[in-house]
């Protein structure tokens, strides 16, 4: 496995979630802060193929709430009303995935991801 070029944390990853999700469902929803100050609960989902942000283009996410460490958007997308709904989720996808490893601890909430950038 390559090594991130982005300040890891604990356990070499380069992100740390703290999973925040209803007792009665599972979801991978994070607390993240991007660069213009907005805070965000994003789902990480691998079966979105392109992530989608409050703006296009490349955004730095930085944990908040429980979560540390940054995740990266390389080209967010502004996904159409008629895919994702009205409310614009925020939502990192498979293509800022595909080239890392992601560890998911569900016993402790926990998310970890490593993307190699």
């Amino acid at each position: 496995m390559r090594s991130s070029t982005v300040c890891p944390v604990q356990g070499g990853m380069q992100f740390r979630g703290k999973i925040d999700t209803p007792d009665d469902i599972m979801r991978m929803d994070v607390w993240v802060k991007d660069d213009r100050g907005g805070e965000y609960k994003m789902l990480v989902d691998t079966g979105t193929l392109y992530s989608q942000f409050k703006y296009p283009g490349e955004c730095k996410l930085h944990g908040t709430r429980g979560s540390k460490g940054l995740l990266i958007m390389k080209n967010a997308k502004l996904l159409p009303p008629r895919l994702v709904g009205n409310g614009k989720p925020v939502i990192l996808g498979y293509n800022d995935l595909h080239q890392g490893s992601m560890f998911i601890d569900f016993d402790n909430n926990r998310l970890d991801i490593n993307q190699n950038y």
